[in-house]
């Protein structure tokens, strides 16, 4: 009889231990499925267009084709300048910059005029494996919350089996 109790402590304790675990992978499971998601509902949201030229768009002087072309999502690089300009803000009036500032001012224009560097097709393909990939995410996370939760309503089918009285086990 006490081999038997020791046992059954034993068996209680791991099956504890289980429900923990499993409930830490049903948490991370559930946490990257909502991030996972949130990270495709802003992939595939378009936010392409303004009303009035930002700094950037006035610095480089964009005529009606260049603006044309950004409204229409073939460029997304004054987005990743705003916020650069934001975070420094001495970088719009600092002399130090402007040879920077030239270079890019040429390499922006190459790539608006002649799209060369940034094009919707660029954008279109690397949406689509960030898509794929975090979809596929999604998906083994999902399996890992119905596997986990499985484990979690077995091990406690068996403590409430094991905390029953002689008599209900039978």
């Amino acid at each position: 009889m006490l081999k038997y109790k020791s046992m059954k402590n034993d068996v209680f304790k791991k099956n504890k231990i289980k429900i923990i675990i499993f409930s830490v992978f049903v948490i991370l499971s559930v946490v990257s499925i909502g991030v996972c998601a949130w990270i495709i509902k802003d992939l595939n949201t378009e936010n392409y267009t303004f009303d009035e030229p930002t700094y950037w768009q006035k610095y480089f002087s964009i005529d009606v084709k260049g603006l044309n072309d950004f409204k229409h999502g073939k460029v997304k690089i004054y987005n990743a300048l705003d916020e650069l300009s934001s975070k420094f803000p001495s970088i719009k009036n600092d002399p130090r910059q402007n040879i920077i500032v030239t270079f890019l001012k040429h390499a922006f224009k190459d790539g608006i005029y002649e799209n060369k560097a940034v094009s919707v097709d660029t954008f279109k393909v690397a949406i689509r494996a960030y898509n794929a990939l975090f979809g596929t995410i999604i998906g083994l996370s999902s399996l890992l919350f119905i596997t986990s939760t499985g484990f979690i309503v077995n091990s406690s089918i068996e403590l409430m089996y094991l905390k029953a009285s002689p008599k209900a086990q039978q």
